[in-house]
């Protein structure tokens, strides 16, 4: 059964985290290309509006769920989420300014 991009951010943030997400749009599209020559193409979305809390509804896939600032994202980031900040420098807290200049500052 063919699903449509949001449809498919809504039921995984349901199935995996147990949020129901209530506005969303695409932010970005990535290619993610690892060092064993592997290819993912990755669709970033902006959630703006979410009900419930998170739970970690996946425990054999992922040891724990967290928020961080923007500013205190952990290191290393996974590879796509890399590629998400150097690819789409808008910052993601609404400011207008480029990430590395805005909470990228390192």
């Amino acid at each position: 059964m063919a699903e449509e991009f949001i449809d498919c951010v809504k039921r995984e943030a349901k199935e995996e985290v147990g949020l129901t997400i209530e506005k969303a749009e695409l932010w970005a599209v990535n290619n993610n290309i690892t060092n064993k020559d592997l290819h993912y193409v990755n669709l970033d979305f902006l959630v703006t509006k979410w009900s419930g809390e998170p739970k970690n509804l996946e425990p054999e896939k992922c040891a724990k769920i967290e928020w961080f600032d923007l500013d205190k994202l952990p290191k290393p980031l996974m590879l796509p989420t890399q590629n998400f900040f150097k690819n789409n420098p808008k910052c993601l807290c609404g400011s207008g300014k480029n990430y590395s200049d805005c909470h990228g500052k390192t």
